[in-house]
């Protein structure tokens, strides 16, 4: 059996380490648990077709995006060299098809897949695409009818589907063998709404253990206790204060990955962070601050305690937080301190959850 993987990964436009890692995740676990090969299909979608993933500044000025031009001028050395690290990582540790698609290609390509997974992240938010789905994250390109097709684990942001919007989504719900989800509120709305069978299950980087990812992770980069920061969604000043205050309360050094650079002004910043590196700066943190999904997951998995923020698409931390038994680390409103999290309890929660989600990939392949 071969299996293709869609998702938001290998080009998405921010350099994002969790979407690197949860197609890796997903495809180290297809082979090592399921004996499942795999490809990473090399998809670009419409908003990044024509982009320079490398060379970012020029093509945001192109689409008039001067913000992000200008962060982006401003750091593009160390965002070179991160490009870069992540290609390697895509070379040393990925199985990626040989063409790179656009959606043009894909839906006129032949496919020699026996299973197709979209997976992961926010390929179900009309929000990321412009009020528009994108069909190939739905499996519905013609090029893939004749696979069977999964859906593990997508995200639909925040469920800010308008009405208008609806009809499509559930015509694209149509072209799926087996429906899942990352959140229980998109979960509860397809079933409610769609007439559809879904069920709630982990993002792939939680199907994995620390061990899988030990072998991927470099060497201690920080040689004293620190509070790690990374917040890869928006710039929040607060957060950053908040980040600066426990840090000092406790004589922790703060480190912050982000393509913000100036920050390196008040405390050490990462611009050119790789995979590796990011999550050892995770895994050998005292404590990590975060307002990503994917910051959190790995935070869980190498036990950290942790502190998570709202952002604007943020619902699906909070659900994450709450399905974990930990919600109390969701910071909304006023921050107080907690007591070190007790990971045999959320060990035996994720535990069942990955019970869950292992049965539906398996049941979802036969």
């Amino acid at each position: 059996m071969k299996a293709g993987i869609i998702s938001l990964n290998i080009n998405t436009e921010d350099l994002n380490h969790g979407a690197m890692l949860h197609s890796w995740a997903f495809q180290t676990y297809l082979k090592t648990r399921q004996g499942v090969c795999s490809e990473i299909i090399d998809y670009v979608t419409p908003r990044a077709y024509g982009m320079d993933l490398r060379h970012p500044v020029w093509c945001h000025l192109k689409n008039k995006k001067l913000k992000p031009a200008l962060v982006a001028a401003l750091g593009a050395h160390a965002y070179r060299r991160r490009f870069d690290k992540f290609s390697d990582f895509i070379d040393n540790n990925m199985i990626v098809s040989k063409g790179k698609y656009s959606q043009e290609s894909l839906s006129n390509a032949v496919l020699e897949y026996d299973v197709l997974f979209c997976e992961s992240d926010v390929i179900w938010d009309p929000v990321f695409f412009q009020g528009k789905f994108d069909p190939a994250f739905f499996l519905a390109l013609p090029s893939m009818k004749n696979a069977r097709r999964i859906a593990y684990s997508p995200s639909m942001g925040n469920l800010s589907i308008k009405p208008n919007e609806e009809h499509d989504f559930k015509a694209l719900l149509k072209n799926l063998d087996a429906v899942s989800c990352r959140e229980t509120y998109a979960t509860e709305y397809i079933n409610r709404e769609c007439n559809r069978d879904a069920i709630t299950v982990v993002d792939p980087v939680l199907l994995l253990d620390s061990d899988d990812f030990e072998q991927i992770t470099s060497e201690r980069i920080i040689n004293e206790p620190y509070l790690f920061l990374y917040t890869p969604v928006g710039y929040d000043v607060k957060l950053i204060r908040l980040a600066k205050d426990y840090a000092k309360r406790h004589g922790l050094k703060l480190v912050e990955v982000s393509r913000y650079s100036w920050n390196s002004i008040s405390h050490k910043t990462i611009a050119d962070a790789g995979i590796q590196e990011f999550l050892s700066l995770i895994k050998y943190a005292d404590c990590v601050f975060t307002n990503s999904f994917h910051g959190l997951c790995i935070s869980v998995l190498f036990h950290k305690d942790f502190y998570a923020f709202p952002r604007a698409t943020g619902r699906k931390i909070e659900d994450i937080c709450k399905r974990l038994g930990l919600s109390e680390r969701y910071v909304q409103g006023v921050f107080s301190e907690l007591p070190a999290i007790d990971y045999a309890g959320v060990e035996k929660t994720l535990a069942s959850m990955r019970e869950v989600s292992e049965h539906y990939i398996v049941t979802s392949l036969k």
